[in-house]
Parts: structure tokens; C-alpha cells; sequence
């Protein structure tokens, strides 16, 4: 909505976000290809084999000027692998997607 930053600094944020090329099958997955989505995604490891974060935080802007959404989904300490894992936080972008398109 543009209030909590400056005009420019907003504008910056969502190019960055917009751009983001990473975490195509995480909350994006299932969503339609063409629907606007600024994402930015974050993985952290740890040494033990288990996978401490893996994230993607997002404005999902809907079609048939539905609104806005704001996405945040975080698995933490998930012990399958990245195919897995991001497969789960696609089910969340399609639920999320789903209930506010009316499906």
C-alpha cells in the first residue's frame, strides 16, 4: 500500500521481489503461472543433516481485483528433502489462493 516506506524504497522492494528467481516450486508451485507474485525465499542448514528453515514470504496479488494477500510460510527443522519440503509450502500457496478465489 505504500506506507511503510518511501515511494522509491517501495518501488525497489518490489522489483527485487518480483525478480526473484528462486523458489519457483515453493509457495508459487501451484499457483497460475501468470498471477502476480513478489516472493523472496530463504533456506538455512545445519550440519546434522536436518534442514533448519526453509521459507518463502510473498504479495500475492489476486486476479478479478480480489485484493491482496500477504503469504509467510516457514518449515522449520523439516527432515525431508527439498523436493519435499518445497512441495509443502506449494500446498499452502494453492489453499491460500484457493479460499480466496472461492474455490
Amino acid at each position: 500500500r505504500g506506507e511503510a516506506l518511501s515511494a522509491a524504497s517501495t518501488k525497489r522492494l518490489l522489483g527485487h521481489m518480483t525478480a526473484c528467481k528462486t523458489g519457483n516450486g515453493r509457495l508459487r508451485g501451484q499457483l497460475p503461472p501468470e498471477l502476480p507474485f513478489a516472493h523472496r525465499t530463504g533456506t538455512t542448514d545445519t550440519t546434522d543433516g536436518i534442514t533448519a528453515g526453509t521459507n518463502d514470504v510473498g504479495i500475492l496479488t489476486l486476479p478479478e481485483k480480489k485484493g491482496t494477500v500477504l503469504l509467510a510460510a516457514f518449515l522449520r527443522k523439516a527432515r525431508g528433502n527439498m523436493a519435499e519440503r518445497e512441495a509443502a509450502l506449494a500446498r499452502v500457496g494453492k489453499l491460500v489462493f484457493d479460499r480466496y478465489m472461492g474455490a
